[in-house]
């Protein structure tokens, strides 16, 4: 039996994100584009948060000594330790959306995932000391 690849895993967080984003468009924004996609950088936080490397400057390091992660998770370059963290406070709201929409998608596939069995995980973003 064939397990799946870190870049199955990746492909489907980014198509389950892309149905989130038809149904719940991200707000119009002022100022210059974001240089590095929201879902980029919701997969490099998870996968942050499952190594424990929680400090932005391990992560960055972690990045510049990982190179085969950068390219499959789409960085086309790699982001400063302050834009890691600045970006990630703006991300909390629209992870919240997208983990509500990932569990009500979830319901349909088998009675398992339903909601009352359901429980919250908020390890994702630490709390700041």
């Amino acid at each position: 039996m064939l397990k799946p690849t870190f870049n199955d895993y990746v492909r489907t967080v980014r198509l389950l994100f892309e149905k989130y984003q038809q149904q719940v468009p991200p707000p119009i924004r002022r100022g210059r584009k974001q240089t590095y996609q929201n879902i980029t950088l919701i997969l490099f936080f998870t996968i942050m948060t499952l190594r424990r490397i929680f400090k932005e400057k391990a992560q960055r390091r972690w990045l510049e000594n990982h190179q085969k992660y950068v390219e499959e998770l789409g960085f086309f370059s790699l982001p400063n330790r302050t834009t890691l963290s600045r970006r990630k406070k703006k991300l909390y709201s629209i992870v919240q959306g997208f983990v509500q929409y990932v569990g009500q998608w979830a319901e349909e596939l088998e009675e398992a995932f339903f909601g009352n069995n359901l429980f919250a995980l908020k390890s994702l973003f630490k709390a700041n000391d």
